[in-house]
């Protein structure tokens, strides 16, 4: 069962989008009407999902899982700053220096008797808007009284573009502490008379914040919002949340990866394993960089719960897991910040028992989860497998599934100390299930496996991608990280000496046919040429090359692309190579 009832004034706030000011007292009159009766609908629910919450299942990439607690046991207690109103999404600011270390938290509040910073929004029953605001985690481990973001010392803010006559709402710090992200109302209308939300980021310099004026969030749009950001550890990942068109559901997650030139990539969907046809919102990217997020769409505990995922080393995400009680509740949990330690940290909740709406808990873990390591390797080669879905189902009934990263390895937190049976699937190689009787993986954390597959045999008229062969736009030049990825290829080759190939290569469609057609054929021959250097004999080898024949991304799809990085990468995915087993017969010469 599931709890999907999110009532308007929970999307008013956290998602920060706001009604015009022109809206008339009659809408006004029926927001308000609609907030009362759905939040009196939730209070109704409270005891009954709180019966149920044992029953309620999570979901995985093969069925179903328990969405109780996997994480450990926590301490959780609600902090000195909340306020009758709404406190959500601090973000843990750490100050090191000769001189000092301090540690404050940046958080949004709608408190309107915190300070002159707050503001109304006169046509919406004169709710308060969100302002940022600071306060500083003191000694006795209290907090100091907050104070509007722009009066936190020892920062400047060179204009008043930071706390704005809108929301100004969830705020994100790079690791050195010189770029901050902050999510606010767009200041352009939409065709529905709407402000969604933008994006916008601060730079600090001597001590002075400015705002980054001319690298604008290009996806910022008056028609839909941009929210939420989160920035990895090394800077050169950002996460948000937008419901632009193309999604999956309402508000989707997006990631940006930093190019080598220092600017960003184009905004990439996390696709169906992460987002729903729900709300997929308030990103964080941990210190062991894992992604925790909430969610609305996935099963859980009721309303929004907070999700973990971790993502591999070729840049593809586990399947969610719901981190279960007591962080999720029946209501609304989201917001989820760590310290560096990362077993301690805040997150936001309106459960029962709060101060006000949304507020701010500090949480720590008191014991440890259930850890299991896996490793996948070739039997033959002894070689590590990416991109292996692995599934582990517990002796409990629940089941869990993750992909392999690029050395072979799967980490993941279960729900029980037994483990029943562990499954290896990779294409192109044979299932292996791996039967476990009375097996206790909590005795000795994490519990550690190595699962050997065995290859499939290689089929006749069957195309293989070589999915790491890149070339640079005109040329046929192998990179260096090409020939790297070939290696793998000449290794294949050796141990299966009875195959012969073709090798195929693909071009974008940037040029004219006939030259398209002569650049694939010298792409071809130079992964030819690269495999006979390498001792593979030149009459297993054979080469073709089919220009922009076969296009895997057209022409079309690609123009209608919002970015020039986004159409560079659907070209780059056109301009590839594979190969065709042609026979498997092969006798090899003495």
């Amino acid at each position: 069962m599931k709890n999907r009832i999110v009532s308007y004034f929970k999307y008013l706030v956290l998602a920060l989008t706001v009604f015009a000011f022109s809206c008339n007292e009659q809408i006004t009159q029926q927001i308000n009407a609609k907030k009362n009766e759905i939040l009196k609908e939730q209070t109704s629910k409270i005891n009954e999902l709180l019966q149920a919450k044992e029953q309620i299942i999570g979901d995985f990439v093969n069925g179903e899982n328990d969405a109780s607690n996997i994480f450990g046991s926590y301490e959780i207690k609600n902090i000195s700053v909340n306020t009758k109103e709404d406190d959500f999404s601090p973000s843990i600011v750490v100050t090191d220096t000769e001189e000092y270390v301090s540690t404050r938290i940046v958080f949004a509040s709608a408190n309107k008797n915190r300070s002159n910073y707050i503001k109304y929004q006169k046509k919406n029953n004169n709710r308060p808007l969100m302002d940022m605001f600071c306060s500083y985690l003191k000694e006795d481990q209290t907090f100091s009284k907050p104070e509007s973001l722009e009066k936190c010392i020892p920062w400047i803010f060179e204009d008043s573009l930071l706390n704005t006559d809108y929301h100004d709402g969830v705020v994100t710090f790079t690791n050195n502490g010189k770029k901050m992200y902050l999510t606010q109302n767009n200041d352009s209308l939409s065709s529905e008379d709407t402000l969604n939300l933008i994006i916008i980021s601060f730079t600090e310099t001597n001590g002075v914040w400015r705002k980054d004026k001319k690298n604008e969030f290009e996806y910022n749009h008056p028609e839909y919002s941009c929210a939420h950001p989160t920035i990895s550890e090394d800077g050169n990942r950002l996460i948000f949340s937008s419901d632009m068109p193309g999604g999956i559901g309402g508000m989707d997650l997006y990631v940006r990866y930093r190019l080598y030139d220092g600017t960003w990539g184009a905004a990439k969907n996390l696709g169906p394993g992460i987002n729903t046809e729900g709300n997929e919102i308030f990103p964080t990217i941990n210190v062991d960089d894992a992604l925790h997020f909430a969610s609305d769409g996935h099963k859980g505990l009721g309303g929004l719960d907070i999700y973990k995922t971790f993502r591999s080393e070729l840049g593809k995400w586990n399947f969610p897991v719901n981190i279960g009680d007591p962080i999720n509740s029946p209501l609304d949990d989201f917001g989820i910040t760590f310290f560096s330690e990362g077993d301690s940290g805040y997150f936001c909740s309106n459960r029962p028992g709060g101060k006000g709406n949304d507020d701010i808990y500090f949480f720590k873990g008191t014991n440890n989860p259930n850890i299991i390591e896996i490793t996948v390797i070739d039997s033959l080669t002894e070689n590590p497998l990416d991109s292996v879905l692995v599934k582990i189902a517990t002796c409990n009934d629940g089941s869990t599934s993750g992909i392999t990263d690029i050395k072979g390895k799967l980490t993941n937190i279960i729900s029980s100390n037994l483990i029943c049976k562990i499954t290896a699937l990779k294409d192109d190689y044979i299932p292996k299930t791996i039967n476990f009787k009375d097996v206790d993986i909590s005795k000795d954390p994490p519990f550690k496996k190595i699962i050997r597959i065995k290859k499939e045999a290689f089929v006749v008229g069957k195309k293989y991608d070589l999915p790491k062969i890149f070339y640079d736009l005109d040329k046929a030049t192998l990179r260096f990280e090409s020939k790297i990825a070939l290696d793998d290829l000449v290794r294949t080759l050796e141990e299966n000496p009875n195959i012969t190939i073709k090798l195929i290569a693909h071009t974008d469609s940037r040029a004219p046919d006939p030259y398209n057609q002569k650049l694939s054929n010298r792409r071809a021959k130079s992964v030819v040429d690269y495999l006979i250097s390498k001792k593979i004999p030149e009459d297993r080898l054979t080469s073709e090359g089919r220009g922009e024949q076969d296009l895997r991304i057209a022409d079309k799809e690609i123009s209608r692309m919002g970015s020039e990085a986004e159409k560079e990468e659907a070209h780059q995915k056109n301009r590839r190579t594979e190969f065709e087993v042609l026979s498997t017969t092969y006798t090899p010469k003495k």
